[in-house]
């Protein structure tokens, strides 16, 4: 993550990772010129001539040329928007792990998961378990975040996983991006569901269809539930 080498104030594994490792999404050339940022790393003037026009790149690289050792800089030179993106991202999954850690702590080993970036998660049963997380928020990690009883003890579990501790979670290194604050519900439910009756697949020939419509609130993911349902009707799903 990104988002992890900025609170360990690693600026220089914040631009590798930045310029040279392949993201989901990016198109050919790209790719091609993060290839050779791994191969010709420090070589500025050069890799200058290579990146991709318009692109943000150019603008790091063009500073690392005349300035190649002042990595905190260029860091700030990376649209604000994406810093924001990759701190999200990280605070996400710390947070995740956080509320998995605490849910195998209270109800003992799940017979059920949810996938995210390669990694199970618990899925808590309907009944007295899901039942008692109704309501229930949990800050999102950060320098002023507080934790409480078994969360407490969940969120140290995930820190040092992670090698790190809440003191950590402040974007020191950046000047204009921050972590989130506030809170995020343990659960939620998506509203309004309705489901259509089964009718032929055409896309599938022998097989039937059934069409699924629900609402979310904001910081609700439909990925999240539908892989929520996927696990629990035992199905194969692809979300993208």
């Amino acid at each position: 993550f990104i988002g992890k080498e900025i609170l360990k104030r690693d600026a220089e594994a914040v631009l590798r990772m930045y310029l040279a490792e392949p993201m989901v999404g990016d198109p050919r050339h790209v790719r091609e010129f993060k290839r050779l940022v791994t191969s010709h790393w420090g070589q500025w003037g050069y890799l200058l001539h290579q990146a991709p026009r318009p692109s943000n790149f150019r603008s790091v690289i063009t500073y690392l040329k005349d300035h190649p050792h002042d990595y905190r800089k260029a860091v700030n030179l990376i649209r604000d928007r994406l810093l924001s993106i990759y701190l999200a991202a990280y605070q996400s999954w710390v947070w995740n792990h956080i509320v998995g850690f605490y849910l195998e702590s209270e109800f003992g080993p799940a017979t059920r998961y949810v996938p995210i970036m390669h990694t199970r998660f618990p899925l808590p049963e309907p009944g007295a378990a899901l039942a008692a997380l109704q309501g229930v928020s949990l800050d999102l990690p950060r320098l002023t975040a507080r934790y409480e009883g078994a969360f407490a003890e969940a969120a140290a579990k995930a820190f040092e996983m992670e090698g790190l501790d809440v003191r950590d979670f402040k974007a020191r290194i950046l000047r204009r991006a921050y972590l989130a604050k506030g809170q995020r519900s343990v659960t939620f439910a998506p509203g309004d569901v309705e489901v259509s009756t089964p009718s032929s697949d055409e896309l599938n020939e022998g097989q039937e269809r059934v069409t699924v419509s629900f609402t979310l609130l904001p910081g609700q993911y439909a990925t999240l539930v539908m892989k929520a349902v996927a696990s629990l009707v035992e199905a194969r799903i692809r979300v993208r």
